[in-house]
């Protein structure tokens, strides 16, 4: 029986050694994965961006696309059009009399995806067609929206009224914050314009230009677009202002474009002011979207109620003289049709969203996927099983990938999480293979990181101390947090976040380990440490307070070289209690962690948390300042009772040795003992000459306050001096 335990120990050991190897290596491709990802957002280089989108590509043509609004129309000049009404382009007079028809049919807003920049080389023909064509225009009914081009080079020469009219249909509501700028806009030179005595009489006009991804296909439409520093509307927007009745607007902030507006109404864009668009269907004659030919219009089959109330779309669709464009979903995809989509998107939400929302989940699926799937290859004995798992691993990704693009519209990347599954399990392959397993190197790497050598030498001696068991005994307990850390996130890029967190981790690690202290755990950006366990350390107390001290003074010799490196101003605070707990392996037999669990662990975080309020960096309680009032500075702060607690807690500042801090230290322990018995006024006269000794300190502030209400208001006469604290 001994044996058989002792041989189930040791392949418990061993298969904990095996997965924190694993999950090196899954770490090492999650990073690898991770900066590939990081470039790609940077600098999109062709074949990793044409990978990702592709992936993506695969997605829209397998799902069931979504339905579109019954709102947007398509009136298609096409193959029937083209043969019962000639070749185009169609004479004006005719076009007007398309226009007639469809405000006959009372369509609420016509976009015409057309532009009328060349004059008739005839004179008296062009004035004919012309008056016919404005006469259409200018006819009461829908509002009619036309378009024109900017382009990168001159095509031709637009007259100064034709500029003008360009310049009224700007988009005049900008709300910049500060910082924001227009600069990621796409920005053009010249501008390809209606003539201007046809273009006075639209009710709007929108940009007609797309852009195209590196592999040649339009999955984008640019909302906005700079000509001569002003920004312009594309026309599937300025026919959705003229349709709703409501003007254009966008929000620029400092990463670029961060939304634009119909109104109040928010439209999800890329910091460029572009929207991806989200296909209704993959018919190549057809977008998804209502489509009527232009002859039926003229000939005036269409039913009488079709197009009542609706935004319609012209434009020509007929292979070989249409505006032809590559899509994911259709190679020949009419741009009338792409101009009808993104209105369609628009009008009822349905969004792709590329987002910080979908970079996080990016990140989450490249740094977890290789993390899960490692616990799972740590149970398996033989490469091929290793290797059917890794590729069962990306198979459920794909459908993830799937699920998040097809159902949640989130453009989510399939390529780097896959990649991190598949390099974690080729680089532990071979690893796996030249290696073997060892008890020792296990215990060095699993506790040497958290522990003093001298408990890794003692553990390695004893392997038997990773069981499940635990044990009560008196530790004491340190939490440390950094102050603003929501801001400081907030502030930085994720990776700087990660690289200034290792570089503070590093330090303050060392720190608790040089005082024989435990590091029990990181919590976000809290380190928890326990002193005197899992070996019993004499004077515990005392070693936590000096490495709390040690921890702010090698954060004041780090803060210049961090506020140089990342423009943080980096703070902490520390809570210290002393008290029993159950200490051990705590989890499972798959999983567990040498940690503490008591309600001295709860007190020590409240403690902690405390320091925020109090604007001290060190707070420790009663049971540490017993140990230690002798051998470090120490001052009273307050008596509280803390949220969830219903036994008063006396609490001190643990203060750093030094003429000043003494000074301070005496002066305020007298005041204390004058608020505790009530004698507020000159508790009060003592604040006020430790003002003048230190005009900053937050506790002198503090209870000058609380003395001037008291004198206002006495406490009830059985007051015992406790503070009721508010929060954790």
């Amino acid at each position: 029986m001994v044996r058989e335990a002792s041989n189930k120990q040791h392949r418990d050991v061993r298969f904990l050694h095996r997965r924190w190897q694993v999950l090196i290596f899954a770490l090492v491709a999650s990073a690898f994965s991770l900066t590939a990802y990081w470039y790609q957002q940077r600098h999109h280089p062709v074949f990793l961006e044409s990978m990702d989108q592709r992936s993506r590509d695969v997605v829209f043509r397998l799902r069931s696309p979504p339905q579109p609004p019954a709102e947007i129309a398509v009136v298609a000049i096409d193959e029937r059009a083209i043969k019962d009404y000639g070749r185009w382009p169609w004479p004006r007079s005719l076009q007007g009399e398309l226009i007639s028809k469809l405000k006959q049919y009372d369509a609420g807003t016509l976009a015409l995806d057309i532009v009328f920049a060349q004059p008739y080389t005839n004179v008296e023909e062009g004035i004919e067609q012309d008056t016919a064509l404005i006469e259409a225009l200018s006819a009461p009914g829908a509002p009619v929206v036309g378009g024109y081009f900017f382009r990168p080079y001159k095509s031709r020469l637009s007259d100064d009224a034709a500029l003008e009219q360009l310049y009224d249909n700007r988009v005049k509501i900008k709300l910049i914050a500060e910082g924001g700028h227009l600069n990621d806009v796409p920005k053009y030179e010249f501008a390809e314009t209606n003539q201007s005595h046809i273009a006075e009489y639209f009710d709007g006009l929108g940009a007609f230009n797309r852009e195209t991804d590196v592999d040649g296909l339009v999955r984008r439409a640019p909302l906005l677009l700079r000509y001569k520093d002003e920004v312009f509307p594309s026309l599937a927007l300025r026919a959705l202002a003229v349709y709703a009745g409501v003007s254009e607007g966008l929000v620029a902030a400092p990463e670029g474009i961060s939304e634009v507006r119909l109104d109040t109404f928010g439209i999800p864009v890329d910091e460029k002011g572009r929207l991806t668009a989200n296909f209704y269907d993959q018919n190549e004659q057809q977008s998804g979207i209502a489509i009527y030919s232009a002859a039926d219009v003229l000939n005036g089959v269409v039913g009488a109620s079709e197009l009542a109330g609706r935004l319609v779309f012209v434009g020509v669709t007929e292979i070989g003289i249409a505006d032809l464009i590559p899509t994911p979903v259709n190679p020949v995809f009419p741009g009338v049709s792409m101009h009808a989509t993104i209105a369609a998107n628009i009008l009822q939400e349905e969004y792709l969203y590329r987002d910080w929302d979908t970079v996080l989940i990016d990140i989450a699926l490249i740094a977890l996927i290789p993390l899960i799937g490692v616990l799972v290859l740590a149970l398996l004995k033989h490469l091929w099983q290793m290797l059917l798992t890794s590729l069962l691993f990306v198979m459920v990704l794909s459908g993830l990938f799937y699920w998040l693009v097809a159902y949640k519209s989130q453009l989510v990347s399939l390529l780097y999480p896959s990649s991190a599954m598949l390099a974690a399990f080729i680089t532990f392959g071979i690893y796996y293979v030249m290696t073997s397993q060892r008890t020792t190197k296990f215990l060095t790497g699993a506790f040497g990181s958290y522990v003093s050598p001298d408990v890794v030498d003692q553990l390695l001696a004893q392997p038997d101390s990773l069981g499940l068991s635990g044990e009560r005994r008196e530790v004491t307990v340190l939490f440390s947090d950094i102050r603003n850390f929501t801001g400081i996130s907030e502030q930085l890029e994720p990776e700087r976040v990660v690289e200034m967190l290792n570089r503070y981790f590093d330090s303050m690690t060392n720190t608790v380990l040089e005082n024989k202290g435990t590091l029990d755990k990181y919590i976000g950006d809290a380190i928890m440490a326990i002193f005197n366990a899992p070996l019993s350390i004499a004077d515990h107390q005392i070693l936590a307070a000096r490495a709390a001290l040690a921890m702010q003074q090698r954060l004041a010799d780090m803060r210049a070289e961090i506020q140089a490196n990342y423009a943080v101003d980096l703070r902490i605070g520390i809570g210290i209690h002393c008290g029993d707990v159950v200490v051990g392996n705590l989890g499972s037999n798959q999983r567990f962690d040498y940690t503490v669990v008591g309600d001295a662990v709860n007190l020590a975080s409240r403690v902690e948390s405390a320091c925020k309020y109090y604007g001290v960096p060190i707070i420790i309680t009663e049971s540490i300042r017993s140990h230690i009032s002798d051998q470090q500075l120490v001052r009273p702060l307050d008596k509280i009772q803390v949220k969830g607690k219903s036994v008063p807690v006396n609490i001190y500042e643990l203060m750093q040795p030094g003429e000043h801090n003494q000074v301070l230290a005496e002066r305020f322990t007298k005041m204390f003992d004058r608020y505790i018995k009530g004698e507020f006024k000159q508790a009060r006269q003592i604040l006020f000459d430790l003002q003048s000794h230190d005009r900053t300190d937050r506790p002198t502030q503090l209870y000058l306050q609380r003395c001037n209400e008291f004198l206002q208001q006495p406490p009830a006469v059985n007051w015992n001096g406790v503070y009721q604290a508010q929060g954790k």
